[in-house]
């Protein structure tokens, strides 16, 4: 167990954490620090607030209003309550964090920080300002005042929420008519109204892990998309990333951190860990800012940097927020890592392969399946972060973590049962006989009886 920081005799330090994040908790548990937990309803449901034993859960309504939130400390009897630090690696709380960590007096990202972090149009303009590259961009305040839209000042531009998360309702628009229907999509589909519309440079999608210490960045770990989120949304496929490599990829990684390191300096973060997005226009022009979170990246990307550098994201983002020592000791591991994630047709899940078979497929190293026998898999992806599950997956060079990517994806899809909704009996009498062949449903055989057993004579 790590320095507690806490004086002989007194009790341990207390975080409060909004939404439940199971590496964060289990920092926690290795650093002697306790934990007060907000539960939303949307995390409960889903069967994920797992918050150990000792631990203090808190149910609420809605984590990400502060009000809700509040008055459901008040009725555990925690308004008094001392905290240490507010913490979230949940993207949209976040700003609620700040706010709370305020509200207590302890430590916490600062609420305009915060802010920053959250709003895409804000961190485009302070990078801008600090004179890093970054896209031209118009902010649409409410989307649904149709007669309002901006004219596009270039052509395409990217649609996408000023606080969104995972490619959500993003949208590529070329014209004033596919500006308005993708207008009257995100009126129907979501209540954000808040949008912008970011000039599209055609791109390789980049990606930075880092951690952030006394205002200078202490560990960077840099990755990519194989393709880009927009692009595989738009086919719904299943979504890859990819680490690289310091060694073999010492260029690009001395390029990210220096752009990394300025954009960080702009936006203001001095002790925490961030996820940014960079892109590489495919004409080879510059790096460019493209977003960043005050957070570790969602996906697999925790793994996948504990696998490649030996760094617990999780128990940096504890660390600092704790404003207790960094724990890094960075080993470089041979070799090349990435995630892919699993997805299925649409209909009723009835069957998925348990963890144990798929983690025995050439280079996978660790998975996790996230949707529950019975679940409805939609008929679209919707988002990046869509998915049935996610593989962890190693390999000796890049090009052969892609062909394992595939091949995990090929016999993931063929291990799957679903059953089609919404469609006639017979489309599901059909369907169940061609996946379980010796299988009847019953009501076609005709009754004939057995001649034996009558009475002689009758």
């Amino acid at each position: 167990m790590g320095d507690s920081g806490a004086t002989e005799g007194s009790s341990a330090p207390t975080v409060l954490i909004i939404a439940p994040d199971r590496y964060l908790l289990r920092a926690c548990q290795r650093n002697g620090v306790d934990a007060v937990v907000i539960c939303g309803a949307g995390i409960t449901d889903a069967g994920v607030a797992r918050v150990p034993p000792g631990m203090t859960s808190v149910f609420v309504e809605n984590h990400k209003d502060v009000a809700v939130v509040l008055g459901a400390l008040s009725r555990a009897g925690l308004a008094d309550r001392h905290f240490d630090a507010v913490i979230s690696s949940n993207e949209y709380t976040v700003p609620l964090a700040a706010l709370l960590a305020g509200h207590y007096g302890c430590r916490g990202l600062p609420v305009d920080v915060a802010i920053r972090f959250r709003d895409k149009s804000l961190q485009k303009r302070a990078v801008r300002a600090a004179g890093v590259p970054a896209a031209d961009f118009v902010v649409i305040d409410d989307i649904r005042e149709l007669g309002q839209l901006p004219p596009l000042p270039y052509s395409p531009m990217v649609l996408k929420p000023v606080a969104g998360v995972g490619t959500r309702l993003t949208k590529l628009v070329r014209d004033a008519g596919e500006l308005e229907a993708a207008a009257k999509y995100a009126a129907a589909h979501t209540d954000l109204r808040t949008f912008m519309l970011e000039k599209y440079i055609p791109n390789d999608e980049l990606i930075v892990d880092g951690v952030m210490r006394d205002g200078e960045l202490a560990f960077c770990s840099m990755g990519y998309y194989p393709e880009p989120c927009l692009a595989v949304v738009e086919r719904q496929a299943s979504m890859t990333y990819c680490r690289f490599d310091p060694v073999a990829d010492k260029d690009i990684f001395e390029e990210g951190g220096a752009l990394a390191r300025r954009a960080i300096g702009a936006l203001g973060m001095t002790d925490g860990v961030f996820h940014m997005e960079l892109f590489r226009p495919a004409d080879g022009g510059p790096l460019m800012f493209g977003e960043c979170a005050a957070r570790r990246g969602a996906a697999m990307i925790f793994e996948e940097v504990l696998w490649k550098f030996n760094v617990d994201l999780a128990e940096e983002m504890l660390l600092a927020q704790l404003g207790w020592p960094p724990r890094l000791d960075v080993r470089v591991r041979p070799g090349f890592v990435g995630t892919t994630n699993l997805n299925a047709p649409p209909g009723v899940l009835l069957s998925v392969p348990p963890v144990t078979e798929i983690v025995r497929q050439p280079g996978a190293a660790f998975a996790r399946i996230e949707m529950p026998v019975g679940a409805v898999i939609a008929d679209q992806i919707s988002d990046a972060a869509s998915r049935l599950g996610q593989v962890l997956v190693t390999a000796a060079e890049p090009g052969e973590l892609i062909a394992r990517f595939a091949a995990i994806q090929a016999w993931f899809a063929g291990q799957l049962i679903v059953a089609p909704q919404q469609v006639t009996h017979a489309t599901l009498r059909s369907w169940q006989q061609r996946t379980w062949p010796a299988s009847r449903v019953g009501d076609e055989e005709m009754f004939v009886p057995d001649d034996s057993g009558f009475e002689e004579g009758s």
